[in-house]
């Protein structure tokens, strides 16, 4: 990971913090109960950011399987098409009101071009799919029959147990609902009469399994995925055609590997999945523009101990703001003590920077911000805000080594991140 820079204007956005904000506007009415505080949150982000290479160094290795484990990452996402494929066409077998046993291929969505080898086999509620072959993944399945809501529009099945396999990687599923909702009920009865070209508008898959990989060839040290997923798709608009957009990804689970491990969680979200209408759909033509761009989040959250310092709930996050705009941060949470550093960047030139430490005591919450001095346009220059009040005033130091941080009081020190 990049190291902190000094200066106000770069900031790496790999290294950023959320958390609850509340400075108001400057004023010159500081107390010595202001400045304290202020000199004590100094001494706080001070222990912290000497500690975060720590932090680093710790998680080093293993991240360094997590980038390891992406080599193979097409062929993990290709295994996990390779089961949403099979559990659709037994969701088709079952509507189509034929006699058991079903031929996979046969059952196929159509817009499914690969090749399929296998016999889908009813028995009472249950449908299995056992030692089958979708796309040179071996795929074995067990599902209730689906469930019809409403005005037969839409079903939900439960998966008792999947599994698909491939030269690198396996995914096992040990329980797991679907729903699907298609465009109307004439899509579920165009499957009963053996039309399979209708698909669903949304997507939701939650399930519990794990995942990784099971080959050490390409990565030596393999990480494996144990937890919970949620996973949603949505076509915009009720078009009814084309690939629908992602609404929601989540992991929440450990990661391991033959050496350490860790909890953690991973959400990404498409806040106008149901609205963003790709402005082409050539593939080499871009897909958005000022006015239409995908809305994404996302964050990741895990705890931490690090030498001599508390417990931390640490937070990844990226918020995009605009087709040309992202604010990135990271929070550290302990205790009744939250540190955040935030910054956000628009057409790749940074356009605010803040770090904020909050502390609530007996129902009293204390706000302390080091952000820029909007009257400096170098950008080089900050201030030091105490619950709204101007405390001091920040600076880059000239070898550009830290921050000189000088107090209202007349005395100053020099931060190192």
């Amino acid at each position: 990971m990049q190291q902190h820079t000094a200066h106000w204007g770069v900031v790496p956005v790999v290294f950023l913090f959320t958390l609850l904000t509340g400075c108001g506007s400057s004023s010159n009415t500081a107390t010595t109960s202001d400045l304290e505080q202020a000199k004590g949150a100094v001494t706080e982000l001070r222990t912290w950011s000497t500690q975060i290479a720590n932090l680093e160094s710790k998680g080093g290795a293993f991240s360094g399987q997590l980038d390891a484990a992406s080599v193979s990452g097409q062929i993990a996402a290709n295994a996990v098409e390779a089961l949403r494929y099979a559990m659709q066409a037994m969701s088709n077998a079952y509507l189509s009101g034929n006699a058991s046993p079903y031929d996979l291929m046969r059952y196929m969505p159509a817009n499914f071009s690969g090749s399929a080898v296998g016999s889908i086999v009813q028995t009472g509620t249950k449908l299995s799919l056992s030692n089958a072959t979708v796309d040179g993944n071996a795929v074995s399945i067990i599902i209730s029959a689906p469930n019809l809501n409403g005005a037969a529009s839409a079903y939900t099945l439960d998966v008792v147990k999947a599994e698909v396999t491939n030269a690198t990687t396996f995914a096992r599923i040990d329980k797991a609902t679907v729903e699907a909702k298609y465009p109307s009920s004439t899509s579920l009865s165009n499957i009963a009469a053996g039309i399979y070209t209708d698909q669903p508008d949304k997507l939701m898959i939650e399930a519990q399994g794990t995942v990784g990989q099971n080959s050490s060839t390409l990565v030596p040290n393999p990480v494996v995925y144990t937890g919970r997923f949620i996973f949603t798709a949505q076509r915009p608009n009720n078009l009814h055609a084309g690939e629908p957009n992602l609404g929601r990804i989540l992991m929440s689970g450990e990661f391991k590997n033959n050496t350490s491990s860790f909890g953690a969680a991973f959400e990404v979200n498409m806040r106008n999945a149901a609205t963003f209408v790709p402005v082409q759909t050539v593939p080499t033509a871009a897909t958005e523009n000022a006015t239409y761009w995908r809305d994404i989040d996302g964050a990741l959250t895990f705890t931490a101990k690090l030498d001599g310092l508390p417990e931390a709930q640490f937070i990844e996050a990226f918020d995009r703001t605009a087709y040309d705009g992202v604010t990135g941060s990271i929070t550290v949470v302990y205790g009744n003590v939250t540190i955040k550093l935030e910054d956000s960047f628009k057409a790749s030139k940074e356009t605010g920077l803040k770090l904020t430490l909050t502390v609530t005591n007996g129902g009293k919450t204390t706000v302390v911000a080091i952000e820029p001095d909007a009257t400096d346009k170098t950008r080089s220059t900050g201030i030091v805000m105490v619950n709204g009040n101007k405390v001091g005033t920040i600076k880059a130091a000239k070898n550009g080594s830290g921050l000189i941080v000088t107090y209202n009081d007349g005395t100053f020190e020099t931060v190192t991140f």
